[in-house]
């Protein structure tokens, strides 16, 4: 599959899904987020967005696709931040993202998804200003 089957292909789907090195992921189980993860990055995205207020950069929460033109991968981080013209007039996917956080629990079920964001994270990072792993108790 492609990165522009799996554009397609995820428009019509229920969930989420994420794309890595041409496999399909579906981003959440059914049990969906803990309260805490859900706190911590409301609270950081709320935060970012009243300081961005007034400036052309806009802050995304986890809905908003971060697409690697590189690679093809496509993933949802929990927040993200971006000032680029050509991801301000995007509606899905944005490219050039300045700033990704992620804020995960570490545990053994999210080893793979830290190995995924690492390698994805490495491949966006040069247009990326900063990027930041979070562990959330």
């Amino acid at each position: 599959m492609t990165a522009q089957e799996f554009s397609d292909w995820e428009l019509d789907q229920p969930e989420r899904h994420e794309f890595f090195r041409g496999e399909v992921f579906r981003v959440f189980g059914l049990g969906g987020a803990r309260r805490e993860h859900v706190r911590v990055t409301m609270n950081i995205a709320r935060s970012l967005d009243n300081h961005l207020a007034g400036t052309p950069c806009q802050a995304f929460m986890a809905d908003m696709k971060v697409h690697v033109e590189a690679t093809g991968d496509m993933f949802y981080p929990d927040i993200l931040v971006t000032y680029d013209p050509r991801d301000l007039c995007a509606s899905l996917e944005m490219q050039h993202p300045k700033l990704i956080i992620e804020a995960l629990a570490l545990s053994l079920k999210i080893t793979h998804r830290i190995e995924q964001l690492g390698k994805v994270v490495n491949d966006v990072v040069g247009r990326c200003i900063f990027s930041l792993l979070l562990h959330v108790a």
